[in-house]
């Protein structure tokens, strides 16, 4: 919100939007650019930090794969910000067919990452190193 105060004509927020936020580029790339640096980057290389040192290749797929799922759901926020940036019926298109087919196989990937585990009362007997 301390970026919406930085840019202050950066959301146009009425009933000739029909409701729906519009961000104007400024904003739009400041956010961007601010959500890179800060959750993003760091993200990435400490994910890539941990996958360089597992031996382990039932643990290595299932890092991959919460790994994919994470970031399908990082990338809806990219995909938020567009939306709400370009008001245009084609991009409106592109951005309910992601919801619909990529959000549900982020998930999935989530599940086999982490969650297949906690459904099942065994412990897990993967070794890290």
């Amino acid at each position: 919100m301390s970026i919406a105060l930085i840019v202050p004509e950066g959301i146009l927020f009425n009933l000739e939007t029909g409701g729906r936020p519009q961000y104007s580029i400024t904003f739009s790339t400041i956010l961007l650019v601010f959500y890179s640096l800060t959750i993003l980057i760091p993200i990435l290389y400490y994910a890539f930090e941990c996958y360089s040192i597992m031996k382990d290749p039932k643990i290595k797929f299932k890092f991959l794969s919460l790994f994919f799922g994470v970031t399908i759901f990082i990338s809806t926020f990219y995909f938020t910000v567009l939306y709400n940036t370009f008001n245009n019926p084609l991009f409106d298109y592109f951005y309910t067919l992601f919801a619909l087919i990529i959000i549900p196989l982020g998930g999935i990937s989530l599940y086999l990452g982490i969650g297949k585990n906690l459904s099942k009362n065994t412990p897990i007997d993967i070794d890290l190193m």
